[in-house]
C-alpha cells in the first residue's frame, strides 16, 4: 500500500511564527507594535472561531489583535462608517473583514474602503491586481498564501507542472491561480460548472481543491503519484473533513495534506504574517 508524504501544517507554523516574532521584536524597537483589527458580524460560528484563533496567534507572536463585533441587523451604512473610521487610525496596521457578510451588506463597498496595505486578507480590487502583476506590495488572501507557504516549506517546485485548481472564489481559488501562474505553473481552473471534472484532474501533476464539498476528490480523480492539496473544510459524522476522500486518495497520491492539520492550520499564521508585512510597508511609505 502506498504511503504518501504527509504535508502537515504544524512544522510550517513553527518556522513562520519564529520569523514573525523576530520581525515584531525589531518593529517594537522602533516604537511600533503591529495591530490587527477584526470586523465580525454575529451569527457565524466559523467566523467567531477564526477570529479567536487569529487573536490568539497575533498575541502569541507579540502583536496586538482586537475585534469590533456588530449585531446581525447592523445596517450597511453603520458598518461602512465603522470600517472607514478604523481605516484612518494610524495605530491599526491590518484589517480583516470576517466573511461571508450578510446579504444586506455589499462586500465590494466594504472592500473599496480598505487601504491596500491594511487589507491583510487580500480583499481589495487593487490587491488582486497586484497579485496579477506579481507586485512586491501585493497583499494576499490568507488561505491562498497558506497553500504557497506549505509548498515552499516542503520544497515543492510547481514550475512547469500541470496544476488543477478546483474552486474559483475571490478568497482562495482565483488568487491561488494567479500565485501559481506567477511561479510558472500551467494552471487548469475547474469549478461547479465544470463538466467531466476527472478529465482535468487525471492529467494534473498537482490537484488543489477548495470547494467545501465532502469527498469531492476520490482515487479515480488522480493519476498515480499526484500531489494533492486539500483546502476544503466541512463536517462529516461529527468530524472535520476536507474535499478529499483522504484514506482512498492516499493510496494513489505521492504527497497529500491532511484535514485537519494541513492548510487550515497555517492560515491564521499567514494572516498574522501579512499584518507584519503590511506594517513594514506602511512604515516605508511614511519615510
Amino acid at each position: 500500500m502506498n504511503q504518501p508524504r504527509l504535508l502537515k501544517g504544524r512544522p510550517v507554523v513553527i518556522e513562520k511564527r519564529e520569523e514573525i516574532k523576530a520581525q515584531i521584536a525589531t518593529l517594537k524597537q522602533k516604537g511600533i507594535t503591529p495591530h490587527l483589527k477584526i470586523f465580525r458580524i454575529e451569527g457565524q460560528k466559523a467566523c467567531q472561531s477564526y477570529s479567536r484563533a487569529a487573536q490568539k496567534v497575533m498575541q502569541a507572536v507579540g502583536g496586538i489583535a482586537s475585534e469590533d463585533l456588530f449585531p446581525a441587523d447592523v445596517t450597511e451604512a453603520e458598518f461602512l462608517k465603522a470600517v472607514a473610521q478604523r481605516c484612518d487610525e494610524k495605530d491599526i496596521h491590518g484589517i480583516i473583514i470576517m466573511q461571508p457578510l450578510p446579504p444586506h451588506i455589499d462586500r465590494q463597498k466594504v472592500a473599496d474602503l480598505l487601504p491596500p496595505l491594511k487589507d491583510v486578507d487580500g480583499m481589495t480590487t487593487l490587491n488582486l491586481g497586484r497579485v496579477t502583476e506579481n507586485n512586491d506590495k501585493a497583499m494576499f488572501p490568507s488561505t491562498a498564501r497558506a497553500v504557497m507557504e506549505i509548498l515552499d516549506h516542503y520544497a515543492i517546485d510547481v514550475r512547469g507542472l500541470d496544476v488543477c485548481v478546483i474552486g474559483k472564489s475571490t478568497s482562495v481559488g482565483k488568487p491561488l491561480i494567479l500565485l501559481l501562474m506567477n511561479r510558472d505553473a500551467t494552471v487548469i481552473s475547474c469549478h461547479k460548472a465544470t463538466r467531466q471534472l476527472k478529465k482535468y484532474t487525471k492529467t494534473a501533476d498537482v490537484i488543489i481543491s477548495a470547494t467545501g464539498v465532502v469527498d469531492l476528490i476520490t482515487k479515480d480523480h488522480l493519476k498515480p503519484g499526484a500531489i494533492v492539496i486539500d483546502v476544503g473544510y466541512n463536517m462529516k459524522d461529527d468530524k472535520i473533513v476536507g474535499d478529499v476522500s483522504f484514506d482512498e486518495v492516499a493510496t494513489a497520491a505521492s504527497v497529500i495534506t491532511p484535514v485537519p492539520g494541513g492548510v487550515g492550520s497555517v492560515t491564521t499564521t499567514a494572516l498574522v504574517e501579512q499584518v507584519v508585512r503590511g506594517c513594514t510597508l506602511q512604515m516605508e511609505e511614511c519615510k
